[in-house]
């Protein structure tokens, strides 16, 4: 898979900006260093870079959307990634890198305690493995923690791969209340 990281950069900027009102300010630091890093990654002269979120970035709270009791639960979203980009010969003119490596982690919260109540991530896979080579999945790490099996499966195949559109998908999801003016 290639991207183009000029481009992306771009519409890195103008996420970054629609997300703020989301987030806390506390987080508004560390998306700034985002388009920094990822920039810089780019404009060097290495021949490949990581481009990573080292914590998360967790939402304002939301009551839950949809639900058979309808009783408010009160939750906030966690997102985090990281990635491996490539160059070739062309890239610094045509801006177009190679992904290796791309995962973003959506986390879900309880907002009374903070407590992980779901986790998956959107996941390009490797050779080993069996199923969609863009999916979602539900962390096995996050099962084996909650004293389940850790299967990895079912893989559920999905078009969004880039860490911004993997946490869009989250927050159009979010209820009406969620979003203030």
């Amino acid at each position: 898979m290639k991207i183009n990281l000029r481009s992306y950069a771009t519409e890195l900027s103008f996420w970054i900006e629609a997300l703020k009102p989301f987030i806390s300010k506390e987080f508004h630091r560390p998306l700034s260093a985002l388009k920094e890093q990822l920039e810089n990654g780019r404009d060097n002269l290495r021949p490949a870079f990581e481009w990573k979120l080292d914590k998360p970035v967790v939402t304002k709270e939301a009551e839950r959307y949809d639900g058979p009791d309808k009783s408010p639960h009160k939750v906030k979203v966690g997102w985090q990634f990281e990635s491996n980009f490539v160059s070739n010969e062309q890239s610094r003119k045509t801006g177009l890198w190679t992904v290796t490596k791309m995962v973003t982690h959506i986390r879900v919260y309880s907002a009374n305690n903070d407590e992980e109540i779901l986790h998956f991530h959107h996941d390009l896979k490797n050779r080993e493995q069996l199923g969609p080579h863009v999916h979602m999945q539900f962390s096995e790490h996050y099962l084996k923690d909650k004293g389940r099996i850790p299967i990895a499966v079912p893989r559920f195949p999905v078009t969004a791969i880039l860490p911004t559109d993997c946490f869009d998908l989250v927050l159009v999801t979010l209820p009406p209340s969620f979003i203030q003016f």
